[in-house]
């Protein structure tokens, strides 16, 4: 081999390696907005101890998704959520839009308050300490909440559906709607036309589980996709399932479907593990470059998703 070949592998060495540093520099890049959207369509069965609620056999998104009607999940099928949930009748892709894991619910029951209060890291006391706890991620309710610290810090705070009526009026002082379901969901697509520095949290499960509410759902995550850019980052999630085939219809101990989306990632798949709600709350203060309240519960996986 000449030394003009050598010369142009070290030249292409060295164009890679750039490369690889601008892609590096380009993805730590803080996102200006986040939309953090719950429902409880993303329950995909599996708690450890869902037995002990009677869950034992719940597994929402199965039941929707692999339903005969055959709803239109495209949106979150791209995204990556059914290479992650393997259900009969809808294939996983090959490319996968998204990064994507299971979460599981540290405090007990399937309140929905509780498990939006859980997603920010504050857990109830008898919660706070579980065996098998790591020391990092131990606490109590703290006065200080992750919505109240990013307030402090001059961040922008949205919300829509039930959120308000967990945290207050002074976490989030301005609420797109209290109404949960597709009004909220069409409140937070509207919202992306607005230029802010902050989060935007929104519940917007309805009160129907059906393969027609799932298809309503993902049509609705299109548009929004659809409105978002580099700058920000969209995290879709649930505190708990809603498995129609339970008699009353209650929330359901289920896991959660957790999907990360930016027009920003330059690939998807599997986030590495499985991980609790409270990290949510703990990525979220990472990517403003918040520090984590005191008293507060959770670690930040914002790393992960590059």
């Amino acid at each position: 081999m000449g030394e003009h070949d050598n010369e142009i592998r070290r030249e292409s060495g060295r164009e890679a390696s750039r490369e690889t540093g601008r892609r590096l520099k380009y993805s730590r890049i803080r996102h200006r907005r986040v939309f953090l959207i719950i429902t409880d369509l993303m329950g995909i069965g599996g708690a450890p101890d869902a037995a002990a609620y009677g869950d034992a056999a719940a597994d929402t998104m199965a039941r929707l998704a692999g339903s005969p009607e055959k709803p239109d999940v495209r949106n979150l099928r791209n995204l990556g959520l059914f290479n992650m949930k393997r259900i009969p009748g809808v294939d996983p892709v090959t490319y996968m839009m998204g990064r994507y894991m299971p979460l599981c619910r540290k405090s007990g029951g399937t309140d929905l308050a509780a498990g939006i209060r859980e997603l920010m890291g504050i857990l109830p006391a008898e919660d706070a300490e579980p065996e098998g706890t790591k020391p990092e991620e131990r606490g109590l309710p703290g006065s200080v909440t992750v919505p109240a610290a990013l307030k402090a810090a001059g961040l922008d705070l949205f919300s829509a559906g039930t959120v308000r009526e967990v945290f207050g009026n002074e976490e989030f002082p301005e609420c797109l709607c209290r109404e949960r379901g597709m009004e909220a969901m069409a409140q937070v697509i509207k919202l992306t036309d607005r230029d802010f520095h902050g989060l935007c949290f929104a519940d917007v499960g309805e009160d129907e589980a059906s393969p027609a509410a799932l298809e309503r759902f993902d049509r609705a995550l299109g548009k929004l996709m659809h409105g978002l850019n580099h700058n920000d980052l969209l995290l879709v999630t649930g505190v708990r399932g809603r498995d129609p085939a339970n008699p009353d219809q209650h929330g359901t101990r289920e896991r959660a479907a957790f999907v990360a989306w930016s027009p920003r990632f330059r690939t998807g798949g599997p986030l590495p593990g499985a991980s609790w709600l409270c990290f949510v709350g703990a990525t979220i203060c990472d990517n403003f470059g918040v520090k984590l309240p005191e008293g507060a519960v959770g670690n930040s996986r914002w790393d992960d998703f590059w």
